[in-house]
């Protein structure tokens, strides 16, 4: 299992912070990668709401909310990711960083299939693709 995690300090508040990336559909409007994001459950916040993303170049993800914090933290769990990989979820978790700051904290986990050879596939493949999609997800949402 790899944990990728990244901290970044956006100029707004929590409560507007937390609009953007709570409306877990509208991740499309500010993350490049994803071309449509639709619920795919009646449900729209809080444990037990989904989307589908389809993602750019790669095909269609579908995610559920495992953990809700109002305001604080969210949890997704990752369906659809490619075949070398066991598990997949993301973490979003804002903190008031005082002055109308937000400090967001972004968390990929992964763990890669294949027994003897996840260690290798996490290490030299799945790693570097997280650091680069935690680095770009933060970028977009603070620009």
């Amino acid at each position: 299992m790899i944990e990728v995690t990244r901290t970044v300090e956006i100029e707004a508040p929590v409560e507007t912070v937390w609009a953007t990336v709570a409306k877990l559909d509208s991740v499309e409007q500010w993350l490049d990668a994803v071309s449509k994001a639709t619920y795919n459950s009646e449900q729209t916040s809080g444990v037990g709401a989904g989307r589908t993303c389809v993602i750019k170049g790669f095909g269609t993800l579908v995610e559920t909310v495992v953990e809700w914090k109002e305001n604080d933290t969210y949890t997704l769990d990752v369906e659809g990711t490619p075949f070398i990989m066991k598990t997949f979820n993301g973490t979003w978790k804002l903190e008031d960083a005082g002055g109308g700051r937000t400090r967001t904290t972004t968390t990929l986990r992964a763990q890669a299939a294949f027994g003897p050879l996840a260690g290798a596939l996490e290490k030299f493949l799945l790693r570097p693709q997280l650091e680069k999609d935690v680095a770009s997800a933060q970028r977009q949402l603070k620009s």
